[in-house]
């Protein structure tokens, strides 16, 4: 399976918080570019692996394409869950509750790029109003909404070491999180079982009366 392109929008936001995005992000084998920014940010973030990219940049459709726009950080699985999910839609947005700092967060099917050539500030930008234009109308499935707090993404105070160590804890709780979640679907059909089968036995024994 081809990795995505990660693409971190830095406009109007600070070293610090578009440093702590990429750092959640690198090393991750990912191809990871920042547009719009600086040449102070651009030295800061060369270390990491970020190479800067510009906006007039046409996407060729042959992988995908994950925006961000800091604060957001990505625990060690979230792409690779956001990939997995892409499967089935041409759109992914990510949901972070209660929270207005973090802006666009959304991850872009290739099968879509190739039908929809644009550059890549052009998607950036995007919002509800070019889904409209471009996705199929009536295809439920073309655009999903998932909650970034299902898939390892939120906006957090850590950084340097504390926002590696995150990464790693944010993933062992989903994955618990997920365990827990499948026995109680378990428990609840066998307790469905049971009473059905009470209720069956129930049901014959007061006929014979």
């Amino acid at each position: 399976m081809t990795l995505p392109k990660v693409v971190v929008s830095a406009h109007a936001h600070s070293l610090a918080e578009t440093k702590r995005t990429i750092q959640s992000v690198a090393n991750k084998k990912y191809s990871l570019w920042c547009l719009d920014a600086d040449s102070e940010t651009i030295a800061a973030l060369q270390p990491l692996g970020c190479k800067p990219i510009e906006g007039g940049t046409r996407l060729d459709g042959q992988t995908d394409v994950v925006i961000v726009s800091p604060p957001a950080v990505f625990d060690l699985g979230a792409i690779r869950d956001l990939q997995r999910e892409s499967r089935q839609s041409f759109l992914i947005r990510v949901l972070i509750a209660g929270d207005d700092r973090c802006g666009t967060i959304a991850y872009w099917n290739k099968e879509f790029l190739k039908r929809n050539p644009v550059d890549l500030r052009t998607l950036a930008q995007a919002g509800l109003e070019f889904d409209a234009a471009h996705l199929p109308k009536g295809v439920s499935w073309a655009r999903r909404w998932i909650r970034g707090s299902d898939i390892g993404i939120e906006d957090n105070q850590h950084s340097g070491v504390f926002l590696f160590f995150w990464t790693y804890y944010s993933v062992g709780k989903r994955f618990v999180s997920k365990i827990i979640a499948r026995m109680r679907r378990r428990a609840g059909t066998s307790k469905r079982a049971l009473l059905a089968k009470r209720d069956r036995y129930l049901a014959r024994h007061l006929s014979q009366l």
